[in-house]
């Protein structure tokens, strides 16, 4: 519920819908997105690891991160060897706190981010910006 609470976070999902309404179907595909803050401040949309039933899925959430993105404005940020058009991203990401007194990123399993300090994750692996 903390996910539903936070703005900053948001999910593509790909639902199976034989009949045209998703609703009630089973997410077969899915990853989060999240607006961080880079090292000199500025927001971004960072897409999180992608969990797919189906390749085809893959680069439908992939373009949904990119269409959101180019809407708000902001650099799509993720992990290297998500997409093909990626470019180095020289900055760490912050997940700030919000009104949920714990964050999620899947690179916690990984080692990837450093532990919470004053309600703060910050993400320290390799980054790519994702051309829009």
């Amino acid at each position: 519920m903390g996910y539903v609470l936070d703005g900053k976070n948001r999910i593509i999902v790909v639902k199976d819908s034989k009949d045209g309404k998703s609703e009630n179907f089973p997410i077969q595909s899915r990853a989060m997105i999240h607006i961080l803050l880079d090292t000199k401040g500025n927001p971004t949309l960072f897409l999180n690891t992608l969990y797919v039933s189906d390749y085809r899925h893959y680069s439908a959430i992939v373009e949904a991160a990119k269409y959101k993105a180019r809407r708000t404005g902001l650099p799509l940020v993720t992990y290297p060897y998500v997409v093909e058009d990626e470019v180095d991203y020289e900055q760490f990401l912050y997940f700030l706190s919000g009104p949920i007194p714990t964050n999620m990123c899947d690179m916690i399993a990984l080692g990837n981010v450093l532990p919470q300090k004053n309600g703060i994750f910050t993400i320290v692996s390799e980054l790519k910006a994702v051309k829009c």
